[in-house]
């Protein structure tokens, strides 16, 4: 009886040990707190730029959005976005269908925030916090505070840190992911089409005449 005793004891320890080495492995498997706080200085600069260029009513329609196209370029990753909204689709496309959907993709998404941001006129936008979320990501999450006083709009941003450049990947608008909302709209638009991804493509192809 004692021997079993012992016998549990030590089985329970082992076990014990195994559970703390899986957790601070988990926890080195984030990015660290530092490269987080990184990644929320970087969207504050990010947010209070967006916002100037779209309060600036001295921009005419087009130099604002040739403003924001700018710094949306260069501060998010577009070639990783695009692949993400495509999903299973970009593993079958040929180099020519790759090619043209990029292209029409970044002109597309710069659109898309564009119109979503415009939406608010006025606002003050406020970094809460930045939280390590994986090995190359955090979370940096924020507010836009309206003027008069409403219930602030929470948006949630995905940064991937690849070394000292950090990048956005997806923004979260009360908690709605932007990149899985297109993902859907895109899966959907292939689907309902005869032609498949050309299908797509010429969607996108019209969407950036309008």
């Amino acid at each position: 009886m004692l021997f079993l005793k012992s016998f549990t004891q030590k089985i329970f320890t082992a076990l014990c040990v195994l559970v703390a080495l899986n957790a601070s492995a988990f926890a080195q498997n984030k990015i660290s707190q530092e490269d987080a706080d990184k990644a929320a200085q970087f969207i504050t600069t990010l947010g209070d730029e967006a916002l100037d260029i779209l309060s600036d009513e001295s921009l005419s329609d087009a130099d604002s959005l040739a403003k924001f196209e700018k710094i949306f370029t260069t501060n998010f990753d577009t070639k990783y976005i695009s692949r993400l909204v495509l999903g299973q689709y970009w593993r079958s496309a040929t180099d020519e269908q790759k090619e043209e959907y990029s292209t029409l993709f970044n002109d597309y998404i710069v659109h898309v925030y564009y119109k979503r941001l415009d939406e608010y006129s006025g606002e003050k936008f406020k970094v809460i916090k930045g939280l390590p979320t994986t090995n190359k990501d955090a979370t940096v999450e924020s507010q836009i505070i309206r003027p008069q006083g409403g219930p602030p709009v929470s948006l949630d941003w995905r940064v991937r840190m690849t070394g000292d450049t950090p990048k956005v990947i997806d923004v979260k608008v009360e908690d709605i992911s932007m990149a899985r909302s297109q993902r859907s709209e895109f899966a959907s638009i292939i689907e309902r089409k005869r032609n498949g991804l050309d299908g797509l493509i010429a969607e996108l192809r019209a969407r950036a005449k309008r």
